[in-house]
Protein backbone atom coordinates (compact mmCIF):
# COMPACT_ATOMS: atom_id res chain seq x y z
CA UNK A 1 0.00 0.00 0.00
CA UNK A 2 1.66 3.20 -0.63
CA UNK A 3 1.78 5.92 2.12
CA UNK A 4 -1.03 8.36 1.84
CA UNK A 5 -1.29 11.73 3.85
CA UNK A 6 -4.88 12.35 5.67
CA UNK A 7 -6.70 15.19 6.36
CA UNK A 8 -9.69 15.47 9.48
CA UNK A 9 -13.11 15.73 7.82
CA UNK A 10 -16.58 16.23 9.83
CA UNK A 11 -17.86 13.11 11.09
CA UNK A 12 -21.24 13.65 9.58
CA UNK A 13 -19.56 13.45 6.44
CA UNK A 14 -17.77 10.23 6.89
CA UNK A 15 -21.07 8.73 7.69
CA UNK A 16 -22.78 10.10 4.54
CA UNK A 17 -19.76 9.07 2.68
CA UNK A 18 -19.78 5.27 3.96
CA UNK A 19 -23.95 5.39 3.68
CA UNK A 20 -22.98 6.22 -0.29
CA UNK A 21 -20.32 3.54 -0.48
CA UNK A 22 -22.92 1.13 0.36
CA UNK A 23 -25.91 2.23 -1.41
CA UNK A 24 -23.82 2.65 -4.49
CA UNK A 25 -22.68 -1.49 -3.62
CA UNK A 26 -25.53 -2.35 -3.15
CA UNK A 27 -27.55 -0.58 -6.44
CA UNK A 28 -28.30 -2.34 -9.58
CA UNK A 29 -27.19 0.41 -11.48
CA UNK A 30 -24.76 2.49 -9.51
CA UNK A 31 -24.52 5.23 -12.31
CA UNK A 32 -28.00 6.50 -11.02
CA UNK A 33 -25.84 8.06 -8.05
CA UNK A 34 -23.36 9.84 -9.97
CA UNK A 35 -25.30 13.20 -8.65
CA UNK A 36 -24.52 12.10 -4.84
CA UNK A 37 -21.50 11.46 -6.21
CA UNK A 38 -19.97 14.47 -7.29
CA UNK A 39 -21.79 16.24 -4.17
CA UNK A 40 -19.47 13.61 -1.71
CA UNK A 41 -15.98 13.80 -3.84
CA UNK A 42 -16.70 17.79 -3.69
CA UNK A 43 -17.57 17.84 -0.08
CA UNK A 44 -14.74 15.72 0.82
CA UNK A 45 -12.62 18.12 -1.61
CA UNK A 46 -12.93 20.87 0.27
CA UNK A 47 -12.89 19.25 3.96
CA UNK A 48 -9.34 18.14 2.92
CA UNK A 49 -8.57 21.26 1.24
CA UNK A 50 -9.51 23.17 4.35
CA UNK A 51 -7.54 20.69 6.98
CA UNK A 52 -4.49 21.09 4.51
CA UNK A 53 -4.28 24.60 4.11
CA UNK A 54 -6.99 26.50 6.57
CA UNK A 55 -6.14 24.63 9.44
CA UNK A 56 -2.31 24.79 8.98
CA UNK A 57 -2.60 28.94 8.46
CA UNK A 58 -3.99 29.15 11.71
CA UNK A 59 -1.75 26.83 13.52
CA UNK A 60 1.15 28.37 11.75
CA UNK A 61 -0.05 31.95 12.98
CA UNK A 62 -1.07 33.44 10.13
CA UNK A 63 -3.22 36.81 10.57
CA UNK A 64 -6.21 37.72 9.34
CA UNK A 65 -5.28 38.81 6.14
CA UNK A 66 -3.62 36.20 5.23
CA UNK A 67 -6.01 33.58 6.84
CA UNK A 68 -8.40 35.62 4.12
CA UNK A 69 -6.29 35.21 1.22
CA UNK A 70 -5.62 31.42 1.57
CA UNK A 71 -9.56 31.06 2.11
CA UNK A 72 -10.36 33.08 -1.35
CA UNK A 73 -7.71 30.51 -3.09
CA UNK A 74 -9.11 27.49 -1.72
CA UNK A 75 -12.75 29.01 -2.95
CA UNK A 76 -11.10 29.22 -6.30
CA UNK A 77 -9.04 25.87 -6.25
CA UNK A 78 -12.35 24.29 -4.88
CA UNK A 79 -14.42 25.66 -7.60
CA UNK A 80 -11.79 24.83 -10.35
CA UNK A 81 -11.78 21.33 -9.14
CA UNK A 82 -15.49 20.71 -8.63
CA UNK A 83 -15.93 21.68 -12.63
CA UNK A 84 -13.41 18.55 -13.04
CA UNK A 85 -15.51 16.00 -10.87
CA UNK A 86 -19.12 17.04 -12.40
CA UNK A 87 -17.78 16.34 -15.89
CA UNK A 88 -15.56 13.48 -14.84
CA UNK A 89 -18.24 11.40 -12.81
CA UNK A 90 -20.94 13.16 -14.31
CA UNK A 91 -20.32 10.68 -17.34
CA UNK A 92 -19.38 7.19 -14.90
CA UNK A 93 -20.72 4.03 -16.26
CA UNK A 94 -21.63 1.81 -13.52
CA UNK A 95 -18.29 -0.32 -13.51
CA UNK A 96 -16.47 3.36 -12.88
CA UNK A 97 -18.84 4.40 -10.24
CA UNK A 98 -17.99 0.73 -8.20
CA UNK A 99 -14.66 1.29 -8.57
CA UNK A 100 -15.19 5.44 -7.23
CA UNK A 101 -16.50 3.65 -4.25
CA UNK A 102 -13.81 1.46 -4.04
CA UNK A 103 -11.45 4.51 -3.81
CA UNK A 104 -13.52 6.50 -1.18
CA UNK A 105 -13.09 3.82 1.20
CA UNK A 106 -10.08 2.89 0.89
CA UNK A 107 -8.91 6.70 1.60
CA UNK A 108 -11.68 6.81 4.35
CA UNK A 109 -9.77 5.83 7.74
CA UNK A 110 -12.47 6.25 10.25
CA UNK A 111 -11.31 5.81 14.04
Amino acid sequence: MPTVIAAPIPDELARRTIDFVTTVREAERPSKHRKAGIGIINELTVAGLNGFFLASSRELGFGMVARGTVRVGLGTASRGIAVVVRSFVGKFDDDQMRKTVDILERILIVE
